[in-house]
């Protein structure tokens, strides 16, 4: 194994850590020291098994990326949603039909059990 595919699959392993650690800056630091060493192995040859094992490794972390990125746009929602309940109330009339209720910014709204 050459050290630019040692290197980037080092890189790789700590991009995995970061992602399930939810540590974004060592992502953002990682990002740099990746593309170099992508550069460095393509000018290098590398046996294909090798390769294929990096592959699996680069695939496993886009799965963990994708699936960050999806928790990360909930998230988003789920704010937007929240912000939304200050503004008005949704609810249904008789007819099952759904009604929002816009709230006036000053009113303040009591919950009784």
């Amino acid at each position: 194994m050459t050290d630019s595919l040692e290197r980037l699959q080092s890189i790789v392993e700590a991009e995995r850590e970061a992602l399930l650690s939810g540590d974004f800056e060592r992502l953002s630091q990682l990002l740099p020291d990746k593309e170099e060493a992508l550069s460095e192995l393509a000018e290098a040859d590398n046996p294909p098994a090798a390769l294929r094992s990096l592959r699996a490794s680069v695939e496993r972390n886009q799965a963990l990326f994708d699936r960050t990125l999806a928790g990360i746009r909930s998230v988003v929602a789920r704010i937007a949603e929240l912000g939304e309940v200050r503004k008005s109330i949704g609810t249904y009339d008789s007819a099952g039909k759904r009604r929002t209720i816009e709230m006036p910014a000053h009113a303040n709204l009591e919950k009784r059990a």
